[in-house]
């Protein structure tokens, strides 16, 4: 009875830095190193690196007496099946936050909600007021965490965004920086600091590990090995035919059958999409964190289904596979 061959590690010269910034770029934030560069780097580049990752817009206190925040952080909530970026916060001095959120419905003016009066007069839960942002004076409401005190928070809809400013009893300035997308779920929030490197189990030869970028935007992993067999690891969940094209870019595809894939040894369900020269089996690595496996190889594939390791940069060793949770 043969013994099982151990995790092949990848070359000294493989995975690095450069690899862990190509995965966890857009990870940081919720589970990874902060988003934010710090206080040494200008305010403006700072909410711009932000906005940048998430694909939200950021909000900072405005004025002349403003101070720059202590940092900015950024929220992710299940969206469509992904988690995704839904909120970004400017954290001050004193607990005063000033958050953006592209999810929450646009409030309803305290006018609407109590009797006009009564929210004059500041007996409600509620207060009417205006939101200043980029200048423009946006209708506001104010809430109290008791009926008659003091106003704990204002919160105003601008153009799609809901931007809440806490901490603060009066009214202040607000500057909105603006990613130009559209409102709504920011960017998918993908995996976390593990870096994790596709490799075949028992290879023949050690492969050229890199950090990729597919189609300009998701952070990947690939192995090359000298017969020409390569394994994408994709950050997020990619659908077959987008990771066709990001694996065959320029080339038709065409899609074939089920095949299966053994990952960390646990059996997968492959799709199929092949070009004239090559096949890809594409494996949705479903979980908390989930990734794209994409084993391309020449030819049509043949033999046992081919087994693979997800490899933790720091160790080699094979991945726990369960839930299908990459942790």
């Amino acid at each position: 009875m043969s013994r099982p061959r151990s995790p092949q590690r990848p070359p000294a010269h493989g995975p690095g830095p450069a690899l862990e910034q190509a995965v966890d770029f857009a990870a940081s934030g919720p589970d990874g190193p902060p988003l934010d560069p710090g206080p040494s780097v200008a305010l403006g580049e700072r909410a711009s690196v932000v906005a940048g990752a998430t694909g939200l817009a950021v909000a900072i206190l405005h004025g002349a007496d403003a101070v720059a925040p202590l940092r900015i952080d950024a929220t992710a909530e299940p969206v469509d099946g992904d988690s995704r970026y839904t909120g970004t916060t400017a954290h001050y001095a004193d607990g005063v936050t000033v958050s953006v959120r592209a999810t929450l419905p646009c409030p309803v003016p305290a006018g609407d909600r109590v009797d006009g009066r009564r929210a004059g007069d500041g007996a409600g839960l509620f207060a009417a007021g205006a939101l200043v942002v980029d200048g423009v004076p946006y209708p506001a409401t104010g809430c109290r965490a008791v009926p008659g005190g003091p106003v704990r928070g204002w919160t105003a809809c601008v153009d799609g965004w809901t931007v809440t400013v806490r901490g603060v009893q009066d009214l202040p300035a607000v500057r909105l920086l603006r990613t130009g997308a559209e409102p709504g779920a920011g960017r998918t929030v993908f995996p976390g600091p593990a870096v994790r490197v596709p490799l075949l189990d028992g290879g023949s030869d050690e492969p050229r590990v890199e950090p990729v970028t597919a189609d300009g935007t998701v952070p990947a992993v690939r192995s090359t090995y000298e017969d020409g067999t390569v394994l994408w690891l994709l950050a997020g969940r990619v659908g077959a035919d987008a990771a066709a094209r990001t694996v065959f870019p320029g080339e038709a595809t065409t899609s074939g059958p089920e095949v299966f894939v053994r990952v960390d040894g646990c059996t997968r369900t492959a799709q199929q999409r092949r070009t004239a020269a090559a096949s890809a089996r594409v494996v949705d690595l479903w979980g908390a964190r989930s990734r794209t496996l994409v084993l391309v190889t020449p030819g049509r594939p043949q033999g046992p289904a081919p087994r693979i390791l997800l490899a933790s940069r720091e160790s080699a060793h094979p991945v726990a596979c369960g839930t299908g949770a990459l942790q």
